[in-house]
């Protein structure tokens, strides 16, 4: 009897069944298809003619129930329970909530796609031309064809290989396109120094970063050609430049390109004021880069080519002393009497090392003092003056012993011992080279692998001198016939460290010296390391 009549529930599903429908996914996007209900998704009902059909056991006389064991609804009496069902009405709204989100997303065009799918590199390109800037695409796509084309050449097994393209680097790529389109947007209304800035900066940046000196180049020589075109500043932009542009050539090794853009800025600057970011006068820089490249193409070129080398290094003299920069000045000094030595001129050289002895004195810079000294006693030892050498040796000595410079300390302590030796002070040459060998123990903190040539060079001459201070008195005894000379000289042989008990003092010490009527003997460390005559094996 309950089939003839229909039910609460087939009624209100059948009279209001689009009251709660939500349009799906596809109908918002422009596809029909036919609506659902929300309750026969979520509640497995079906509807047809004759009312409702549910999988559930037709059993009326009990209320339905359903997975959380609450009252839905009772059939029989036509009366609708009170829903308490949290996860049912939970899953509802989830669904509302993710259908109503994607009707609200927006439609997605082909540019949209594209920007998904493309790489960052050929999307900035493509939005550089779909902008009108043809320019700025073109030198970004020519640099990356450049750098392609040199990793190419260069092969697989490169350092090039260990530095990653321009297009897998996207800020890189960003930064270039901002610019290079600011540069083609000023150039076309004629504004030369925004392009001048936009160039200049984009070189600043890259110099920051070894592997991209190459960049840096590329966009100083465009900042040197857009300074061409400013006139109203006094040539300030065009020296600062050829500043960059000069620089940047000479830390990639382009010497004598380097030198054109630095004369140049060196000229610009002359009786200028003009200052830098740091405070610097320009005017300096412009000295300091200039004697720099100048030492560095010395450097470069061959050592027979002494003429060359000579004038370059007069050329970096003279700005060094404009300059007012004395590292630099100390060191070209320093480079002009090495180049004059090597040339056969030491009567030159004596007087620049001289000058150079005087100016270093008068500053106090103790370092430049010590080298200065040491060059002048080598050069002196070289023209057989050894009254000035050792002079200079006790200056280079002193120097370094007041200022803590222990490596030089050792070097100069050696090389008095050979120069006392060479002229027979033996006492007084013993007496340096021990303290040469004791001096790496004989302070604590030195690290004696820093003493390494110059303690085996004193070890040499502390039994060199010493055979030279018995020669006399090994000689004489051997000499005498008489058996307790012979017994002397058994002894010392046996245990050769008691020479001052064995011999008398008038055996061993020599005459005092005069300079003037000692002739300079051999150098025994220089006859000791020749390969064809020498003892010592290295």
């Amino acid at each position: 009897m309950h089939s003839s009549q229909p039910t609460y529930l087939s009624v209100s599903l059948g009279s209001d069944n689009t009251a709660n429908k939500i349009p799906p996914y596809s109908q918002c996007y422009g596809c029909k298809r036919t609506p659902q209900s929300l309750t026969n998704s979520f509640t497995n009902f079906t509807l047809c003619n004759a009312g409702a059909n549910c999988d559930m056991n037709r059993q009326y006389e009990l209320p339905s129930q359903c997975v959380s064991q609450c009252n839905v609804s009772n059939v029989l009496t036509r009366k609708l329970s009170p829903i308490h069902c949290g996860q049912l009405s939970e899953t509802i709204n989830d669904q509302a909530t993710k259908l109503h989100l994607r009707s609200e997303l927006p439609h997605l065009t082909r540019g949209d796609v594209t920007q998904v799918r493309l790489p960052f590199y050929q999307l900035l390109c493509h939005t550089l031309l779909e902008n009108g800037y043809h320019r700025a695409f073109s030198e970004l796509f020519g640099l990356h064809q450049k750098q392609n084309e040199e990793r190419r050449l260069a092969g697989p097994e490169s350092s090039l290989w260990y530095v990653p393209p321009l297009a897998e680097q996207p800020e890189k790529v960003k930064l270039m396109a901002q610019h290079l389109s600011e540069a083609e947007a000023a150039s076309r209304r004629r504004d030369a120094h925004t392009v001048f800035t936009s160039y200049l900066t984009l070189g600043l940046t890259f110099k920051e970063s070894p592997d991209d000196l190459w960049l840096a180049e590329h966009f100083f020589k465009y900042t040197l050609e857009a300074a061409t075109f400013i006139t109203d500043d006094d040539s300030l932009k065009l020296a600062i430049a050829h500043q960059h542009y000069g620089h940047i050539l000479q830390v990639r090794g382009f010497l004598e390109q380097a030198s054109v853009s630095l004369k140049e800025f060196y000229r610009l600057t002359r009786e200028k004021l003009w200052k830098d970011g740091r405070g610097q006068l320009l005017q300096k820089v412009a000295s300091t880069y200039l004697a720099e490249n100048f030492q560095s193409q010395i450097h470069q070129y061959p050592p027979h080519y002494h003429s060359d080398r000579i004038i370059l290094c007069r050329k970096a003299h003279e700005i060094a002393l404009e300059c007012g920069d004395w590292k630099i000045e100390a060191s070209i000094w320093l480079l002009l009497g090495e180049l004059l030595e090597s040339a056969n001129n030491p009567q030159e050289a004596l007087v620049v090392y001289r000058d150079f002895f005087d100016k270093a004195c008068t500053r106090g810079d103790c370092t430049n003092l010590s080298r200065v000294c040491e060059a002048l006693a080598k050069l002196c030892q070289k023209l057989n003056n050894i009254e000035d050498s050792i002079q200079y040796l006790h200056k280079f000595a002193s120097s370094c012993e007041r200022h803590g410079q222990w490596v030089e300390l050792g070097r100069a302590c050696q090389m008095l011992g050979t120069a006392y030796d060479t002229v027979g002070d033996y006492a007084s040459a013993l007496q340096w080279v021990k303290k040469a060998y004791n001096l790496p123990h004989m302070i604590q903190g030195l690290k004696p692998e820093a003493f390494g040539e110059t303690t085996e060079s004193s070890r040499i001459m502390i039994g060199v001198t010493r055979a030279h201070m018995m020669h006399k008195a090994y000689s004489t005894n051997m000499l005498n016939n008489q058996s307790p000379a012979v017994d002397k000289i058994i002894e010392w042989k046996a245990r050769p460290k008691n020479e001052d008990k064995l011999f008398p003092k008038c055996e061993i010490q020599l005459p005092p010296i005069t300079f003037n009527n000692r002739r300079p003997k051999r150098d025994v460390l220089v006859y000791a390391k020749h390969p064809s005559t020498g003892f010592l094996k290295r």
